[in-house]
């Protein structure tokens, strides 16, 4: 189209329906209406029924024997749905979404995963930086936290499993969330499935230490035996 003006451009795609069938205009439909991220959980997380349902899938629905409540195992909602037992309780949401509650647990965390004594000053700890990032780990990780929105009784709970783990593991997972925590609310977004998903690594292994039970290491006999057999 050498005339670009509107009008020449407009002429373009008419002509491109007018010669392809009128089934193309599925091809200009208006953009999605956009949507909170709360509300597209909450649609998610809920029930499913029938006639909540375009016509086109309701035939798959009955056909198909699909809990709601199977949705938990993926990797991410299944975490939110063990941590939801806890921050969804409005009692302890509201101190988990507070800010300086958040900050004391993460003092803790960098204090646990650098191995610095309790003798050392709170301000000392904020200010210690990344050994692998190089970055300040409590400004980072602290903006992030206020950026969340919904998240932020996850994220507190979360954190806390991570004074389970070991100081080693720590230092790696820290430098992975101060790496991502400054950047667009998108990434901060995967840094936020980051915590979470390490919770849950840091609550199954807890789980299987209590229940005596050894790690496989690649799917051999052994894996899944309790260590009395």
């Amino acid at each position: 189209v050498e005339d670009r003006s509107m009008d020449a451009v407009e002429g373009f795609i008419q002509g491109l329906i007018a010669r392809n069938g009128a089934g193309r205009r599925e091809l200009f439909k208006p953009a999605l209406k956009r949507q909170e991220s709360e509300e597209i959980r909450a649609k998610w997380s809920a029930d499913r029924k029938l006639e909540d349902l375009a016509p086109e899938y309701r035939k798959a629905f009955e056909q198909i024997c699909l809990r709601a409540q199977w949705i938990r195992f993926l990797k991410a909602e299944g975490t939110l749905q063990v941590l939801g037992d806890f921050s969804e309780r409005e009692d302890v949401a509201a101190r988990l979404s507070d800010e300086a509650n958040f900050q004391r647990v993460l003092v803790q965390v960098i204090r646990r995963a650098y191995r610095l004594s309790e003798d050392k000053e709170d301000s000392a700890v904020k200010a210690h930086r990344c050994m692998l990032m190089n970055g300040c780990i409590y400004s980072s990780i602290s903006g992030m936290f206020r950026a969340m929105r919904w998240r932020r009784p996850y994220l507190n709970l979360a954190m806390r499993y991570w004074l389970l783990d070991d100081p080693d593991s720590l230092i790696a997972k820290l430098a992975e969330i101060t790496d991502r925590a400054t950047r667009c609310l998108s990434v901060k977004r995967l840094a936020f499935d980051l915590v979470v998903k390490h919770a849950d690594e840091i609550i199954k292994k807890r789980t299987k230490r209590l229940l005596g039970i050894k790690d496989g290491g690649g799917g051999g006999e052994g894996e899944g035996k309790r260590d009395s057999e």
